[in-house]
């Protein structure tokens, strides 16, 4: 087998690479720009989190769309309504589970708002069934 010795990529190269994919470049005309084998350009895109097709502009800027999509879906932000409720229900000393489920909201994201309001939250104590 022969093995053509490989060069690493430069920071530089890898923008370029970017720059191109997105310009909608087939990948033989990007090897020829970045002297480099198709085979290696593939690889190369494949590790930075594009997709190399013929048609490649599409999909890779839907690719770069996707690379910046949040993790998981966000919930909507709190309004002036929702935190008087939190207020409220803070006040009757209901805990963070309870005003969760009020508010379709999780325990945590209701904690995390009513430490951020400074409201101090009932805390819950989860006892353990004896059995």
């Amino acid at each position: 087998m022969n093995a053509t010795p490989t060069r690493p990529w430069t920071p530089e190269e890898e923008n370029k690479l970017g720059e191109l994919i997105i310009g909608a470049k087939s990948v033989e005309a990007i090897a020829k720009w970045l002297n480099r084998t198709p085979r290696a350009v593939r690889r190369r895109a494949v590790c930075l989190g594009y997709r190399c097709e013929r048609s490649s502009l599409e999909a890779n800027l839907q690719a770069k769309a996707k690379m910046t999509e949040p993790a998981r879906p966000t919930s909507p932000p709190w309004n002036t309504a929702d935190d008087e409720l939190l207020r409220t229900l803070a006040l009757k000393g209901v805990d963070a589970r309870l005003i969760g489920m009020k508010l379709n909201r999780t325990a945590p994201a209701v904690r995390a708002r009513a430490n951020r309001l400074n409201l101090r939250l009932k805390k819950t104590i989860l006892k353990r069934q004896m059995g």
